[in-house]
């Protein structure tokens, strides 16, 4: 456990990376972090405005551990933040974890989370990799941030089986390009991360 405020405003910290699991990333544990560039970790908790302020994060990489829940404004104003890999299944994401994160280019799309992300993710206007991560084929979604999304700019990968189902959808369809996930570089054909 990384406990609360740990590591706050440590201005020359770049990288944060580990092997082994880190339960919780305690509340304000990186906050105002200006130099740090890559969280990849195995963790079940970021907490609330845990990374918030920390202006050069561009990759946020979360591997695939069981109720992950990102909390309250964890990654709030992180304005350099470009891509955000999560695994298969988030217990939560709260709505403004990400608020502000203006620079996002590609997201994972969680499965239990397919219905709210775009609303997560509302305050970029610049992604054009989304990964959808599905043990099944689903129609998008109808709620109003999903009917908002800019699906022309965007290329969706999906699960290598299921590619051919989503295709056929219409609404799917109006997305740039379909790809199989196995092609996006950062997941297999199964939507475990590399």
């Amino acid at each position: 456990i990384i406990n609360t405020s740990a590591f706050q405003g440590c201005t020359n910290l770049k990288n944060i990376y580990s092997d082994n699991e880190i339960l919780v990333f305690g509340d304000y544990s990186f906050q105002g972090c200006t130099s740090l560039t890559t969280l990849d970790a195995n963790t079940y908790t970021i907490g609330e405005h845990a990374f918030e302020g920390c202006t050069s994060l561009q990759t946020v990489k979360l591997a695939n551990l069981p109720q992950m829940d990102i909390r309250e404004k964890a990654f709030a104003g992180c304005t350099a933040l470009k891509t955000v890999l999560l695994g298969l299944e988030e217990d939560q994401i709260k709505e403004d974890a990400f608020a502000g994160c203006t620079a996002l280019e590609e997201v994972a799309v969680p499965y239990n989370r397919k219905d709210n992300i775009y609303a997560i993710i509302s305050d970029s206007k610049q992604i054009n990799k989304l990964y959808i991560l599905t043990p099944a084929f689903y129609p998008y979604p109808s709620k109003s941030a999903a009917k908002a999304f800019n699906k022309a700019q965007c290329e969706v990968y999906i699960p290598d089986a299921l590619i051919d189902d989503f295709k056929m959808d219409p609404n799917w369809m109006a997305f740039k390009a379909i790809k199989p996930l196995s092609e996006s570089g950062y997941y297999d054909a199964k939507c475990e991360l590399k």
